[in-house]
């Protein structure tokens, strides 16, 4: 595993991420100007070629967040600092990463493990976080929108055509990104794909039960959905 100092209060680490693609997540913080923490130094784990070994090496050590990054695509500046500065944790996965791997049960050993947070919350948490990425994968990323699953055969054809999207880089590439704050009182997760998005004030949710908006407003205090680049936010009382 790699390590870069870039900042005064950050290091890098990087998991199957070349020199050149770690020094160049490392510029974007030259300037930054990070929340202070009580921790003298942050850690932010940056990872490719992610499969389940490299993403559970990613979670063992205690940092501020974790990162895909694809070696043959340019990094814009800004992409890690806007929401690193201000929360308490940050992650950022590929569509294939987050359809594939367990990354809902994986930031939810993170942010209980960090957090003095009720145990009864838990199950809570990491279900409602695993519905809205499912789903930012599905109708955001993949733009499958609503394939019927009711039947072995329209279970099949839905596996085959999110298969053929996954195979496909301007899908599978799409990023996800989930940023966590933990409050006094509340903790505030939210995700953000890279599809048209949908708002739940426009839209006759109650309608769209594929969409696990259902399921997730059972889970939740509350929860909010924006237009498309905006986030699903969900609000638990802690």
């Amino acid at each position: 595993m790699l390590s870069v100092q870039c900042h005064d209060t950050l290091i890098l680490f990087g998991d199957g991420v070349s020199v050149e693609k770690l020094t160049q997540v490392s510029d974007c913080f030259s300037d930054a100007e990070l929340r202070p923490s009580t921790q003298s130094v942050l850690a932010l784990i940056v990872i490719a070629n992610v499969d389940d070994q490299r993403l559970a090496r990613a979670f063992e050590r205690p940092s501020k967040g974790c990162f895909e990054v694809v070696e043959q695509t340019e990094i814009p500046k800004d992409i890690f600092v806007k929401s690193f500065s201000t929360d308490d944790f940050s992650f950022s996965f590929s569509s294939k990463t987050v359809y594939r791997l367990p990354v809902a049960h994986c930031i939810t050993n993170a942010l209980f493990t960090h957090f003095d947070l009720k145990p009864s919350l838990r199950d809570n948490v990491e279900m409602a976080l695993h519905e809205a990425l499912v789903n930012a994968v599905v109708h955001g990323n993949l733009e499958l929108g609503h394939i019927r699953k009711d039947s072995l055969d329209s279970l099949q054809s839905f596996d085959e055509e999110a298969e053929v999207r996954l195979s496909d880089p301007e899908f599978s590439l799409r990023k996800i990104d989930v940023s966590i704050e933990c409050l006094k009182t509340t903790i505030e997760i939210k995700v953000v794909d890279q599809g048209e998005g949908f708002s739940i004030d426009h839209d006759a949710w109650h309608d769209l039960p594929w969409r696990g908006i259902n399921l997730i407003s059972t889970l939740t205090s509350s929860v909010r959905a924006g237009e498309s680049g905006e986030p699903l936010t969900m609000i638990f009382d802690r």
